[in-house]
């Protein structure tokens, strides 16, 4: 009697999870946020992976620069961005050192 709960219980979990699906993602444009400014080696890079990200996704990925406060600003308004999975945040060392030891600055 034991495994025929067992069994049934199996078989009510197997088959009501054909409900749920995953959404498509990205439906909309994605967003890179860069701590540094445009035409450096790291905005190079970072438009590099945006081109081929985007190859990838199907949708556009663009790089805005917020170069400033020691790369504090573009960290910052990349935290405070919706969790959404459109805006990335592509960190340097520098970046991620001085966010850590200058917690003053991040109150922008």
């Amino acid at each position: 009697m034991l495994r025929v709960l067992h069994f049934c219980l199996i078989v009510a979990a197997l088959l009501g999870n054909g409900n749920a699906s995953a959404q498509n993602y990205p439906t909309g444009p994605v967003k890179i946020i860069l701590s540094n400014s445009a035409g450096g080696s790291p905005d190079i890079v970072a438009r590099i992976v945006a081109d081929r990200l985007s190859k990838v996704l199907g949708q556009q990925v663009f790089v805005e620069n917020k170069p400033g406060g020691e790369s504090v600003l573009g960290a910052v308004t990349a935290a405070r961005a919706p969790a959404d999975g459109y805006t990335l945040y592509f960190a340097f060392n520098d970046a991620l050192v001085s966010n850590r030891f200058r917690p003053q600055i991040a109150s922008i």
